[in-house]
Parts: C-alpha cells; structure tokens; sequence
C-alpha cells in the first residue's frame, strides 16, 4: 500500500544501514513532521520517508565534511535543509577566509550544496 507504520520505519532503517537514524523521527527531531503523521495517522507514506531519508544523507554528508575540515565547528542551527554552522577563528586552522571559500567552492557538488554563505563576525556581533 505503499504507507510505512512506525515498527517499519524503525526496520527500514536498519536496512538501509543506519539503524539509529529512527531516533530523529521524534517531536523534536529532523524527523518531526514524519513523527507527527505517525502520531496522527499511525503511518507515512513511503515517497515521504524517503524524502526525509534522503535529506539526512545529505546533511550529514555536509556535517561530517565540516567536523573534518573545521573539528570545533559547531552546528548553531537546522531548519529543514538549512544548516548554520558556527566556525571559531579560522586561524585556529589555519585557513583565510578566501581558502575556506575555495574548500566549500570544491566540495558543494559532491555534498548537493546548492549555495552557502562565509562571513567574519563584526565587532556589532560581539558586543
């Protein structure tokens, strides 16, 4: 019928080789709007889990990219398919602005980045 109830969802997962990836299907998760169908109706259709699925492949494509280049990055907020990173002083890496560009300008392809921004924190931001 195409329409997945919650104790599938939970094995798909599994299958598809993140069995801990269900946990996010929750109220306060990525997985909100698939939680809140499963409360309401008891299952989701599968094109919407698939969907969700896909969008977690590639947020956390873009989240293990930026924990590698910049180990104290830090994810400040998500919505949807918006992902605000904080990254502290890029001379704690060792990387100008400009090269940092030129890091996200090589890999936005391969990590489906469709456009992104990079700016200095001003001195109106700190005080």
């Amino acid at each position: 019928n195409g329409r997945l109830a919650r104790d599938t969802v939970r094995g798909a997962c599994e299958h598809l080789g993140h069995a801990d990836r269900h946990e996010r299907i929750n109220k306060k998760g990525s997985g909100w709007v698939l939680a809140a169908q499963l409360d309401k109706v008891g299952s989701l259709s599968a094109a919407t889990f698939a969907e969700w699925w896909v969008l977690e492949t590639f947020v956390d494509g873009v989240q293990d990219f930026m924990t590698t280049t910049f180990p104290s990055c830090e994810l400040v907020e998500r919505h949807d398919q918006q992902l605000r990173f904080r990254i502290p002083d890029s001379e704690e890496h060792g990387h100008s602005l400009g090269e940092m560009f030129g890091m996200f300008e090589e890999q936005k392809h391969d990590l489906h980045i469709s456009e992104y921004a990079l700016s200095q924190t001003t001195m109106e931001q700190i005080f």
